[in-house]
């Protein structure tokens, strides 16, 4: 005795049997119903989600001998009954794949011209059209374009985009969708129910994600699961007969390195190497679940795109809850590329150890407008304190300024002027005047300068400027050797003697980088987390002070502060 198996045994007989495309079948019964049928149809979609079922029911209704058909065969007449059982004579059908040459399309063409045995049609189901060869395509397009009254193309392909246009062009195209997983398990439900089969809700939901949009593959995989389980059906035999990942383990995995509990990860991958998963297929339904929390975090309307059930749309839900969309987005992008990594990795249970533990030490994400948001109610609550002007005393004002530390050391030997060269002769009339200030003398020079002097001469300020005594500070920076400012101070002294008769004494100090100061930044950034102002914002928001870095107010406090004995502050401006 043979044994039909569950994808035949309950193909649909009618329109309203076509499992999850209703916009199909909606459209062929209207033009049933009205007798507005096309000469040619071209069903395109995904395998097994009921392109030829479609086609079989539109052979059945056009060769009815039924009164009044309508929109439904009438599923008991002879055509019918012959129709169903494959041995209609008026209903052809042809593969595709294996009658693909100009030869078998000839045959086709010298056999329409017949009229039907028994029917009002003669219809021509051509599965897997996209195979046929451009040869055969050229020598159906006249007959297609048209043929006898009497005679109705229909076409099935899992791949249109293989189709000539001429051929797309001539037909009425329908697209089949992968069909719901809430319709399949409710389609698998009524199956068992009809079998007399206990079936757990769990194991047809199992059965209709694995079969991926396709109705006839989940009869198939529900077939298998249903002789594994000696005539029951429940998740666990699904998932042992079909080799599936737990979905609860790939759960905890993800749930695990977003809440930082590495060492309850780490077990759930250990059990998942003991129950013989394979761990790059693992690695690919880790990457599905936390695609599935961001879209979730995103809009919960998004659960349509990742073809889930109602139960764990919730699921998805609550522990999208607990997370930003920052921390999804990380983890999610951090599982995309490390899954590359995995498919080509020797061992790839260590990878994914290491890939857990390393997320699991990631510190939660905080929105960018949420800090603002937290930091504006803090400034509100504690406004800083303005500043308050210190008038400089009366006595420091009048006190002659004391002389800058760079005159205290004397001059080199070479540039030591002697007592009689102390005043310098006035420059003669061929020679031009001193220049007003260094910027001035700087963008005469340019040209003459040594293009390394210029770049370290970048941002110099004169503390003195006459012909007599020149004193510059170099920015701050690294430190200088001493042979590049010797270099320097020759170029400059050239400078002076060729354009204006003048040989100053050249002086120049590099001004100190308190950002560079190592031990400064340490006292500045203890003393700042003391002030309230720190506390507070240490307690509105998350994390630490982990540096200082001065802005210009400090360092020129910080100047100030040091220089309390040198000269005015309006000196070391000009």
């Amino acid at each position: 005795m043979s044994y039909l198996v569950l994808a035949r045994k309950y193909r649909p007989q009618t329109f309203a049997d076509l499992v999850g495309q209703e916009q199909v079948s909606r459209t062929l019964k209207n033009a049933l119903a009205t007798g507005r049928v096309a000469h040619a149809y071209l069903f395109s979609g995904p395998r097994g989600v009921g392109k030829t079922t479609a086609a079989r029911l539109l052979a059945m209704s056009l060769s009815c001998l039924a009164e009044n058909v309508g929109d439904r065969p009438c599923g008991v007449c002879e055509n019918c009954l012959e129709i169903q059982s494959g041995q209609a004579v008026d209903v052809i059908e042809v593969d595709g794949a294996s009658n693909r040459g100009i030869n078998e399309i000839r045959d086709l063409r010298e056999t329409v011209k017949y009229l039907p045995a028994k029917g009002r049609y003669k219809v021509y189901i051509i599965d897997e059209v996209h195979a046929l060869t451009k040869d055969a395509f050229g020598a159906l397009l006249k007959t297609l374009e048209e043929p006898p009254p009497h005679v109705v193309f229909i076409f099935a392909t899992t791949e249109t985009h293989k189709v000539l246009p001429t051929i797309l062009s001539r037909c009425q195209r329908y697209d089949f969708r992968r069909i719901r997983v809430e319709d399949i398990a409710a389609r698998l439900a009524k199956v068992a129910e009809m079998e007399s089969i206990e079936a757990e809700p769990e194991a047809l939901e199992l059965i209709a994600r694995q079969a991926e949009g396709g109705l006839r593959d989940s009869l198939s995989l529900m077939d298998q699961a249903i002789a594994a389980g000696g005539g029951s059906l429940t998740a666990e035999d699904v998932r042992r007969s079909l080799g599936l990942i737990d979905q609860s383990l790939v759960r905890s995995l993800v749930t695990g390195a977003l809440e930082g509990r590495a060492a309850e990860a780490l077990s759930v991958l250990d059990e998942a190497y003991v129950r013989g998963y394979d761990f790059k297929d693992l690695g690919t339904k880790i990457l599905e679940y936390a695609r599935g929390l961001t879209l979730i975090k995103v809009d919960r309307k998004n659960a349509a795109l990742m073809n889930i059930t109602e139960t764990e749309e919730a699921d998805f839900s609550a522990i999208a809850a607990k997370h930003s969309l920052e921390t999804l987005h990380r983890h999610f992008d951090a599982w995309l590329k490390f899954q590359r990594e995995l498919n080509y990795s020797p061992q790839p249970r260590w990878q994914l150890e290491a890939q857990v533990v390393r997320l699991s030490h990631l510190a939660p994400l905080v929105p960018v407008s949420e800090l603002v948001e937290r930091l504006g109610k803090l400034l509100a609550q504690n406004p800083p304190p303005r500043p308050v002007a210190v008038a400089a005393p009366a006595s420091a004002a009048a006190a002659p300024p004391p002389r800058p530390a760079y005159q205290q050391s004397a001059p080199r030997a070479e540039e030591a002027p002697s007592p009689a060269a102390a005043p310098q002769p006035a420059p003669s009339a061929e020679t031009a005047p001193f220049p007003a200030s260094w910027a001035e003398f700087a963008a005469q020079q340019r040209e003459e300068i040594d293009a390394h002097a210029l770049s370290m001469l970048a941002g110099a300020t004169a503390l003195e400027w006459n012909a007599a005594s020149v004193a510059l500070e170099l920015a701050p920076g690294p430190a200088m050797a001493a042979f590049l400012l010797d270099k320097i101070r020759d170029n400059l002294s050239s400078l002076f003697r060729n354009a204006y008769g003048l040989r100053p004494a050249i002086v120049l100090s590099q001004k100190e980088d308190l950002r560079q100061n190592q031990d400064y930044l340490a006292e500045r950034l203890e003393e700042i987390k003391k002030t309230p102002e720190a506390q507070a914002l240490m307690a509105a928001l998350p994390g630490d002070f982990i540096c200082f870095r001065p802005g210009a107010s400090a360092v020129i406090e910080e100047e100030e502060a040091d220089d309390s004995d040198g000269p005015a502050s309006e000196d070391l401006e000009n």
